[in-house]
C-alpha cells in the first residue's frame, strides 16, 4: 500500500476513534477550555497528535498510533457484573469489535509489507554492525520511531544554526543528494575539536558529524551536530540559552533542562554517565583551558537503537529542516569572536529585551534614590570587558546572546561597584556612632513622635507615595502595625526588647531610664521602623537630617519584588542594597522607655482613638492621623 492510499485508511479510522471515545475533534478545537474526565483529556490529546500526523503527510506513524491507540483502548475495558448494565454493554462492545477486528487485520498486512522497507532500510545502515541487524531488532522497528526523530528535530530544545564565513549555498526542497555519517564520535571541551575540520567543498554529498561539547558544568554539556554541504556548514545543537551567567552556577538550572532534554531529545544522553569513569582511566582533570577529549567509535560503542535514532535525526535535518528553514536561521560562532562585534569601550544601554520587567518602575525609581558617600557617575563599565569574566572565547553563541550577557555583566559590575561603595562607608564604627546620632534626632523631635506613637492603643501605617510591591501583595497600598500601647505593662521588671532605646546614655551595661523622669527600670515601648520615609514622616525631617547609615534603610517590605533569581533574568541593579537594610531585613524597632505615670500623661493628652492610622506622603513632606476602619476605604 503507497503512502498515498493510507489516507483515507488513517482518516476513517480517525473517525471511528472519535466515535468509540465520544470525542469530537471539531467541537474540542472550537472549545476555549477544555470541560471533562481527566480520561477524556488524555484521550482527546492522543487524537489530536493523530491528527496533526494526518494533516502533516505522515500517514504511516498515524496509522500506528492508531493501532496503538485502540489496542490499548481495548484492553482497558472492564465490564460491569451487573447482568442488565452487562447485556447492553456487550451490544454497544459487539460493535466495536467487529470494527477493531477489521483494522487489526488490515494493519498486520500493511506491517508485513513495511517490514520489507524496514528490512533493506536497517540492513544497509552503515553505523549497524553486521550482528546486530537480526529478525529481533527488525521487529522492533517501527514509525514510531521517525515520529520519534521528528519531535526530537522540532523540539526547541535542539537548535539549528548557520556557521562559519557567508555561503549562497542551498539544499533544496526534496533533494536527493547522498550524505555520510562520520563514524567518530568526538566527546571533548575543545568546540573545535567537537565542530571539526572542513570536508571537501567540491563534493556533492553532505557530511554529519555528532560530538558531545563536555562542559564545565557537567549536566550542561550539549551535543553538536555538523552538517556541511559544499562550503555551507550548520549546526545543530541543545545548548541552553542562558539569559546570564548566574543561570549556569545554579544548581538547580542544569538538571531541570536536562531532564527536558533526555525526555524529549532521542540522542545519547548516557554517555555522561561515562565521562567520570574516562576521567579515572585516563587521568584526566577537568580544568579550565584543558584540552580532555575521547573519542569513540559510534558503529562500536553506542547501542543499536541509538544509531537507528542518530540516522534518522540526520536525515530528518539534511532532507526537511534544513530545506525548508535555512534562509531564516540564525548565525552561530564562537563566543571570543562576537564579543569583538560589540564595539569596545560602548556602553550597552537597550535592556528591555533582555532583563524581566516585573515592578520595573519601583525597582528603578528605589536604585535612582539610593544615597551613595561618593558620585556613582564616575562608574564605568566597558561590556566588552566584563563579558570575558563570565563567558568563555571557545564557547558557542549567538550575537544576541553575547549582547544580553554583555548587557548583564555590565549590570553586574555596576552592582558590584555600588555594592562596594556602600559597604566601605557602612563600617561598623559608623554605624554605632549614627545610631547615637539617631538618638539625638529623636530627642529633638520627640513631641512629633509621642503624637503618632500615643494617637491609638493600636497604631497602624501606609506611605501613599510608595510604588513598591512585594511578592504576592496586592495593589493597595501596604498597612503595616509599627505600635501597640496595649503592651505596655505596670511591672517595670522587664523591658521588650528593641534595637535602639531613647535615651540620654548608650551603656551596655546598663537598663535604659525613663526618657521623660529619669526614673530607673521603666518598661519600653516599641516603634517598628520600616522605612527612611515612615521615620522622616513621623518625625518631621528632611531625609538628609538623618544619620547617612539609616538614610537608605528599607525593610524587606518596601523592596520592590523583581523576580525569582534563579528562574527570571533579574537586572543585578535592582539587587543593590545597604548593609543596615541587609542586617535588619523585617524593620528596626525604637524603644521608647518610660514609667506608668509617664506614659498615662502622654497618654492623656495624645490619645484619640482605639486604632489610628498614620498616613504618610514623602514627596509631598506630610502626615495624617486618622481613624482607622472608618475613613481608610482606599488603603
Amino acid at each position: 500500500m503507497q503512502n498515498y492510499e493510507l489516507k483515507p485508511v488513517v482518516s476513517s479510522i480517525l473517525q471511528f476513534l472519535e466515535e468509540m471515545t465520544g470525542c469530537n475533534l471539531k467541537e474540542l478545537t472550537e472549545q476555549s477550555s477544555f470541560k471533562g474526565t481527566l480520561g477524556t483529556y488524555i484521550n482527546a490529546k492522543d487524537l489530536f497528535a493523530i491528527n496533526n500526523n494526518i494533516q502533516s503527510g505522515e500517514y504511516g506513524i498515524a496509522y500506528e498510533k492508531e493501532v496503538t491507540f485502540l489496542k490499548n483502548f481495548l484492553s482497558e475495558i472492564r465490564l460491569s457484573h451487573n447482568f442488565d448494565r452487562l447485556i447492553g454493554e456487550c451490544k454497544e462492545l459487539g460493535s466495536i469489535l467487529l470494527e477493531a477486528h477489521t483494522i487489526f487485520k488490515d494493519y498486520m498486512i500493511w506491517a508485513a509489507e513495511e517490514k520489507k522497507y524496514f528490512r533493506e532500510y536497517l540492513f544497509n545502515n552503515e553505523l549497524l554492525k553486521e550482528e546486530e541487524k537480526t529478525d529481533d531488532f527488525l521487529n522492533k522497528f517501527s514509525y514510531e520511531w521517525v515520529d520519534a526523530a521528528k519531535k526530537s528535530v522540532q523540539s526547541k530544545l535542539l537548535q539549528l544554526y548557520n556557521f562559519g564565513n557567508a555561503s549562497n549555498t542551498t539544499l533544496s526542497i526534496g533533494h536527493t543528494t547522498p550524505y555520510s555519517i562520520s563514524d567518530a564520535l568526538c566527546i571533548s571541551d575543545d568546540i573545535n575539536l567537537c565542530i571539526g575540520t572542513n570536508k571537501g567543498q567540491e563534493e556533492d554529498i553532505c557530511y554529519a558529524r555528532l560530538a558531545l561539547k563536555i562542559d564545565r558544568e557537567l549536566a550542561f554539556s550539549h551535543f553538536i551536530i555538523t552538517i556541511q554541504y559544499k562550503d555551507k556548514i550548520w549546526l545543530v545543537t541543545d545548548k541552553p540559552t542562558m539569559p546570564n551567567p548566574q543561570f549556569r552556577e545554579n544548581t538547580r538550572n542544569p538538571y531541570r533542562w536536562r531532564e527536558e532534554a533526555f525526555d524529549n531529545i532521542q540522542l545519547p544522553y548516557g554517555l555522561l554517565d561515562h565521562i567520570e569513569e574516562w576521567r579515572k582511566e585516563s587521568k584526566a582533570v577537568a580544568k579550565e583551558n584543558s584540552s580532555e577529549v575521547y573519542i569513540k567509535s559510534i558503529q562500536d560503542f553506542l547501542p543499536p537503537a541509538s544509531k537507528i535514532l542518530i540516522k534518522l535525526i540526520i536525515e530528518e535535518l539534511i532532507y526537511n529542516v534544513i530545506p525548508m528553514k535555512q534562509f531564516d536561521l540564525t548565525m552561530i560562532g564562537l563566543a571570543g569572536e562576537n564579543i569583538k562585534l560589540l564595539g569596545a569601550g560602548n556602553t550597552l544601554e537597550n535592556v528591555d529585551d533582555v532583563f524581566i520587567n516585573i515592578n520595573k518602575e519601583a525597582n528603578e525609581e528605589r536604585l535612582n534614590n539610593i544615597i551613595y558617600p561618593t558620585s556613582t557617575e564616575l562608574i564605568k563599565i566597558d561590556p566588552t570587558k566584563a563579558v570575558t569574566q563570565y563567558v568563555e572565547a571557545g564557547e558557542l553563541c549567538t550575537i544576541d546572546e553575547i549582547r544580553k550577557i554583555a548587557i548583564w555583566s555590565q549590570k553586574e559590575e555596576q552592582r558590584r561597584n555600588k555594592q562596594k561603595l556602600l559597604d566601605e562607608a557602612y563600617t561598623r564604627e559608623r554605624m554605632r556612632a549614627d545610631e547615637e546620632k539617631l538618638n539625638k534626632v529623636l530627642f529633638d523631635n520627640v513631641e512629633n513622635l509621642y503624637e503618632v506613637v500615643f494617637s491609638a492603643d493600636m497604631v497602624f501605617m501606609c506611605i501613599e507615595d510608595e510604588n513598591a510591591r512585594t511578592f504576592g501583595s496586592s495593589n493597595g497600598n501596604a498597612i503595616i502595625q509599627i505600635c501597640d500601647t496595649s503592651l505596655f505593662k505596670s511591672s517595670y521588671s522587664k523591658q521588650y526588647l528593641t534595637n535602639y532605646h531613647i535615651n540620654k546614655f548608650r551603656d551596655e551595661w546598663h537598663v535604659a531610664n525613663c526618657v521623660i523622669c529619669d526614673c530607673e527600670n521603666p518598661v519600653n515601648l516599641q516603634l517598628k521602623i520600616y522605612s527612611y520615609k515612615e521615620l522622616c514622616g513621623i518625625l518631621k525631617v528632611k531625609r538628609e537630617q538623618l544619620p547617612y547609615t539609616f538614610q537608605n534603610y528599607t525593610a524587606n517590605l518596601y523592596v520592590p519584588y523583581y523576580g525569582n533569581v534563579i528562574l527570571d533574568n533579574v537586572n543585578p541593579e535592582y539587587k543593590v542594597l545597604d548593609p543596615r537594610s541587609r542586617e535588619l531585613q523585617h524593620y528596626y524597632s525604637i524603644g521608647i522607655p518610660l514609667n506608668k505615670r509617664c506614659f498615662n500623661k502622654l497618654r492623656k493628652k495624645y490619645w484619640k482613638y482605639e486604632k489610628s492610622l498614620v498616613i504618610i506622603n514623602y514627596t509631598k513632606g506630610t502626615i495624617k492621623i486618622q481613624e482607622y476602619g472608618k475613613e481608610n476605604k482606599n488603603y
